[in-house]
């Protein structure tokens, strides 16, 4: 009876559990607390689920600050949303460390735009049989001026939660497709190179997404059939009625689409019916335990078996060693991209694969990228990245327990003027900021 809820504002709550003995206590309430609000409801004839993030934060001290526990709750919060497996998280010291570089990079990213702190690398898609490169995808690195070459995971969640992707995205459109007319142009026999551009769930949403769209395949002079437009599998099962009709939208203006990381979400045959998808991409982690892992090789065998009999195309992600290439080429994948082939690349060095560059350029065998920052993963080999120009071909790269308590703080969903939270398989929920999306 002496426990209060409380609502901040919008859809942030908070929880004050008074007489906790310890952990195990407040565990229980949190649990009791996520299983209540995962019950589904009924909004008129619809069906709606939804989940929640929780941080909590306990503390034996009468006289602690209100304003302290609930940035600390907070701090918990947002590891809980990082954590999808998890509903809850307890505080420690080390989230305030984290929670500083949140901030600082929140305050950051404002300007980055503007400051033109923002550049595209570009990985390429091979044909597994040839190695030739048949398209690359474009990803987002930001020069930071203190911290320097930020990878997409440290910075991408906290643009989308700020309402920043929209405008980002935009910006990443445009550049792709002004860059892949220029290889275009440059080099007539890479005319039918794709770029891939990935999308999320924010931008999917987005009411002038196809605005958007055709501006930059205008503003480049390019074909829609030269984008590919890259969804998670868990962004598009979170709303799958909205997003079927996003995706048809785009699909309309003739570019492709590709789900990304398939088979990490929940996706089914019928789902995928009801999506116009061109490719399925083989999340990585299959692709990493082939060869050690029956189970992964069963999965990939069965992913791109079901590609083949919906006519769609199969790309393995990941791929970094011989034996996963001949492991794939054995299941009959025909696509691939990964450290094995190449790493993100500068525009100039995609160029001097495919011979775009001055004269002096072409006869010169591609070596390491000068870009600064790779992808996620392990090197593999010894080998230096080669074009084969005949074929445009590459080869392998070289390559707490916390004391007992009296009070205890739940907090859940985004920061206060935060746009959204980025969860993958659907929007999240929680206590304190309690994120009710529906």
């Amino acid at each position: 009876p002496t426990d209060t809820v409380a609502r901040l504002g919008g859809d942030e709550f908070t929880i004050v559990c008074e007489d906790i003995a310890d952990e195990k206590d407040i565990v229980t309430v949190a649990n009791r607390v996520a299983e209540t609000l995962s019950k589904p409801f009924v909004i008129g004839q619809e069906e709606m689920r939804v989940t929640a993030s929780i941080g909590i934060v306990l503390t034996d001290n009468p006289g602690a600050e209100p304003s302290v526990l609930l940035r600390n709750a907070d701090s918990a919060m947002y590891r809980a949303k990082e954590q999808s497996e998890s509903t809850y998280v307890l505080f420690d010291e080390g989230m305030n460390a984290r929670a500083t570089e949140r901030m600082s990079i929140e305050q950051a990213l404002h300007g980055a735009l503007e400051s033109s702190e923002f550049r595209l690398v570009y990985q390429p898609v091979v044909r597994l049989d040839t190695a030739e490169i048949v398209g690359v995808e474009a990803l987002v690195r930001w020069d930071h001026p203190r911290r320097g070459v930020l990878e997409p995971a440290k910075f991408l969640p906290i643009a989308e939660q700020m309402g920043l992707m929209p405008s980002i995205g935009a910006w990443v459109m445009t550049e792709a497709c002004r860059q892949v007319a220029l290889w275009h142009a440059g080099y007539p026999e890479a005319k039918n190179l794709t770029v891939a551009i990935n999308l999320s769930p924010s931008q999917l949403r987005q009411p002038d997404l196809i605005a958007v769209v055709v501006k930059a395949l205008g503003d480049a002079h390019i074909d829609a059939g030269a984008v590919c437009f890259e969804i998670t599998e868990g962004a598009l099962m979170s709303e799958m009625e909205a997003s079927a009709a996003a995706l048809r939208e785009l699909k309309a203006l003739g570019v492709t689409i590709a789900i990304d990381d398939f088979g990490t979400g929940h996706s089914s045959l019928a789902h995928l019916k009801g999506f116009p998808i061109d490719i399925l991409k083989v999340d990585r982690s299959f692709i990493e335990e082939l060869g050690h892992d029956p189970q992964s090789e069963a999965i990939t065998d069965g992913i791109v078996t079901l590609a083949r009999s919906l006519n769609l195309m199969a790309v393995a992600e990941g791929v970094e060693t011989i034996e996963q290439l001949e492991h794939l080429r054995r299941l009959g994948s025909g696509y691939g991209q990964g450290y094995y082939f190449a790493r993100p690349q500068t525009p100039d060095s995609i160029g001097e694969m495919l011979g775009v560059g001055p004269p002096r350029d072409r006869k010169t065998a591609v070596g390491p990228s000068r870009d600064r920052e790779t992808a996620a993963g392990p090197q593999n080999g010894n080998e230096p990245l080669r074009g084969r120009r005949r074929r445009k071909a590459i080869g392998p790269w070289s390559e707490r327990t916390r004391s007992r308590s009296q009070r205890a703080v739940f907090e859940g969903g985004p920061r206060p003027g935060g746009a959204g939270a980025v969860t993958g398989a659907s929007e999240t929920a929680g206590l304190m900021g309690t994120r009710t999306s529906i």
